[in-house]
This record gives C-alpha cells, structure tokens and sequence, in this order.
C-alpha cells in the first residue's frame, strides 16, 4: 500500500518504493544526482536494512517504519537533533513519558527498541565536495502477526499505545518535527535541541559500560558536549564518548 504522504510541509518529495534493498542506499544516489535538502525515500520491505554498528534492521512490511532522509543542513549535533524530532513526534502517539532516548539516537520504552537511526556522510563527486547527510530511520509501528524475535529485543509503539497507529500520521509528524528542529538550530543555535535530549535521555545519570575497541569502559554518564559527545566519570577520570555503543549495567543482552 503506498503511502498518501507526498510531500512534507510543500518542501520535498517523498518517494514510496514497495520494496528495495536500503532506503540509505537509494536516497544516496539520490543525494549524489542533487535532490533537494529533506526529499524522503521511504519502503514498505527492506531486504538488505542496516543500523548502527553494522547491525542487521529489520523491516516489517505494512507494520514499521523504514525510510532514510537527504540532508543538506551542516549540524554538529545532527544525530541529537534527530533523535529529539523522533522522541516529540512519537510522544503525540504514545503516554507521556513511556519513551526515552539513548544516547546517541535510539527511542527506547523501558528497556526495549522501539526505534534506531543510521546517519551516513556522502559526497557528491570528487569535483563537488559538499558533503550531504543520509538520516535513516527505522520504527517499529504496529505489531507484526509474527512475534519479533527475542534476538533484537524490541517492542512496538501498537504494545506501547494499545492500538493500532497510521504509519502514515507518524512518519508526516516526523518530517514536521525534523524540520522545524533544523530550521530552529539554524536560527538560533542548539541550546533548545540539546535542553530537550538531555531532559529525555535515560542515559545519563546512569552507569554504562562504553564499547569501542577492544576495552570495555565502566563508568557513570554525566553529561554531553556542545557537540552531542557524551562525558563518563571513570576511576581513571572524565572520558569522551563519540562513537560506539553504550550498555545500561541493568540491561541484559
């Protein structure tokens, strides 16, 4: 079924594909051939998804969400930004305060996925190196009528909200929030983007083991950079996370 939305605020395209292998992957040569800034590839089956870290993304066909974003907008908070558009569009479908973020940039319920994002740095060519960014994103809407498998530990926001929602509704909303979220940083800094993260992150305040490389890092988060970094206090003092993965010491995987 292909999606009413076709465009978003009478800016750019959205782009409906039954199936492909990424929506990353398509709204990059897209971005290469000059789309215009937010046009929007969206698909109803994945057969080659893809998240953080490499990790597999599964899409439920007529159930999730699966669509990747052209951004034209430098930010160095983007992936921050992203998340803060996710958290308020999927607030006004769900109870208040059923979701959190985890840093950088999954909305989580309780201690279970209900979204991931996937951002990609591309260049044009060799002779235009502006770069653009592929936001990719991934929801799980409504409950599939196959139980999702207890390997990617994940719910739906149908569990979350006790009905069933228009894919549609949420993914405009998204749209709405991210460019307002642009347009506002673009204007008058990030201050306001980074408030809401962090009033919304259950990543700080806690104590995490940081993953990147072949050291595991316990400590305690604390608090962000201007730049969307997160701070842990460790025995051996304040370090930076900017890439990786970061585990909750209460989560079991």
């Amino acid at each position: 079924m292909a999606f009413v939305v076709s465009k978003i605020q009478n800016k750019a395209d959205i782009i409906y594909l039954p199936e492909t292998t990424s929506t990353n992957d398509v709204a990059a040569k897209l971005g290469k051939e000059s789309a215009p800034h937010l046009t929007t590839v969206i698909a109803d089956k994945q057969t080659a998804g893809r998240g953080r870290l490499g990790r597999l993304w599964y899409t439920f066909p007529e159930c999730a969400l699966a669509f990747s974003i052209i951004i034209r907008q430098e930010t160095t908070i983007l992936p921050l930004l992203v998340s803060v558009a996710i958290h308020k569009a999927l607030a006004a479908f769900t109870p208040t305060g059923s979701l959190a973020i985890k840093w950088p940039n999954d909305i989580i319920a309780g201690t279970k996925k209900v979204a991931g994002v996937l951002i990609e740095s591309y260049i044009a060519n060799p002779q235009n190196t502006k770069r653009f960014y592929i936001v990719g994103i991934g929801i799980n809407v409504n409950q599939p009528s196959e139980p999702l498998p207890p390997e990617i530990n994940a719910t739906t926001l149908e569990t979350i909200a006790s009905k069933k929602l228009e894919r549609e509704a949420i993914l405009q909303e998204i749209l709405i929030e991210l460019d307002k979220n642009l347009d506002h940083c673009l204007q008058k800094g990030d201050g306001a983007v980074l408030d809401y993260y962090q009033a919304h992150c259950m990543t700080l305040g806690c104590n995490v083991t940081w993953l990147d490389g072949e050291k595991p890092i316990v400590g305690k988060a604390i608090s962000l950079t201007e730049e969307g970094n997160l701070l842990l206090e460790t025995d051996q003092g304040l370090v930076t996370c900017s890439t990786g993965d970061i585990i909750p010491q209460q989560e079991v995987y």
